[in-house]
């Protein structure tokens, strides 16, 4: 699946509790992670992205839609704050 600005949408679950983190910060964390990992447990469609800098560490928890190509983002974590937890 080619993965672009377009293809990547925000659930609601997201805009109702994680919109704290930028739309901006999420949408780079999964154009150019990191890290990524499958999700075995929720199974193969479910992804996480991590996007490790100086300043910050963001995680983002996707479903990715086969069928329609959309990338949906259920969560995002992160920001400077996630740096002090380490």
């Amino acid at each position: 699946m080619r993965i672009s600005k377009l293809s990547i949408r925000p659930t609601v679950h997201y805009l109702d509790y994680h919109s704290d983190v930028k739309w901006d910060l999420v949408i780079h964390t999964i154009m150019s992670p990191t890290k990524v990992l499958v999700d075995r447990r929720y199974g193969k469609d479910r992804m996480t992205y991590i996007k490790k800098t100086k300043n910050c560490i963001i995680k983002v928890h996707t479903k990715n839609d086969e069928l329609e190509g959309i990338i949906w983002v259920i969560n995002a974590f992160g920001g400077e704050n996630e740096m002090s937890k380490l």
